[in-house]
């Protein structure tokens, strides 16, 4: 009596079901994609950490999206001295098709210096924050749920003084190995937004405008357009600087 193929190699079946349903391919292929995305933010993180040893474009690369010359208030005799603290988490990470993002979020409205604008996750230091690099940690955890233990830290870039909260803000870049998992926090985040830093690059995407500021002096702000988001002010300031530094490791790829 001859038994059925199934009943004799079983295995051989299942394999020839698995082979025939594309499933290894598909997983071959999504760890290739992955290897390969993990290859470019680490090659952009020793980069970003290599042009950071020689030198932050400081204040001059900030300048460049300032809704006012804010030179004055960089003056070592003029500058508030009695400001807050703050830290923001300036994170990269491999996101959709192979490219490179980084996560802002949109605040809700409310009454005050920042209501409904766009910025970085962070905020203010507290006394349990060992350093600035703790405060910019938390408040992303806090805010939008990255863990402090998936962030890799390249480095603090220029400090931007803030008039309008009195703040003192230490940019923190840092870049993680995969897309965290984000979970806003609903009473300070009304939107994150995932942005792609080729759009940060297109010269296109940049725009000016007058803006009416809650002190009642009026300016001319230049903003990133970014999906129809417009990101102005110490947000764009650190987003300026931060382009300058990747123009400086791939000047073919970011130079738009």
């Amino acid at each position: 009596m001859l038994l059925p193929e199934a009943l004799l190699f079983p295995g051989k079946i299942i394999l020839r079901w698995i082979l025939s349903t594309g499933f290894i391919s598909y997983k071959y292929d999504h760890n290739v994609r992955m290897r390969e995305k993990m290859d470019e933010i680490q090659s952009l993180a020793f980069q970003l950490k290599s042009e950071m040893a020689g030198g932050l474009p400081g204040l001059e690369a900030q300048l460049i999206m300032s809704p006012v010359n804010r030179k004055y208030r960089y003056d070592g005799k003029l500058r508030k001295e009695t400001s807050k603290k703050a830290g923001v988490l300036v994170l990269l990470y491999p996101c959709d098709k192979g490219k490179i993002c980084l996560p802002l979020i949109q605040r809700p409205e409310y009454d005050g210096a920042h209501g409904g604008q766009v910025s970085f996750p962070g905020g203010k230091r507290e006394k349990r924050d060992k350093s600035i690099v703790e405060t910019a940690l938390r408040e992303a955890n806090e805010e939008i749920g990255v863990r402090p233990s998936e962030v890799h830290i390249l480095g603090l870039m220029t400090e931007l003084y803030v008039w309008a909260s009195n703040a003192t803000v230490a940019p923190v870049l840092a870049w993680a190995e995969k897309r965290p998992v984000f979970i806003p926090d609903k009473s300070e985040v009304r939107e994150i937004l995932e942005v792609d830093i080729i759009l940060l690059m297109d010269r296109r995407n940049i725009k000016s405008k007058m803006l009416r500021l809650k002190n009642g002096l009026a300016v001319e702000a230049p903003y990133y357009d970014i999906g129809g988001k417009m990101i102005w002010g110490a947000t764009a300031m650190i987003l300026s600087e931060l382009v300058e530094l990747l123009k400086s490791t791939k000047p073919d790829r970011y130079d738009h």
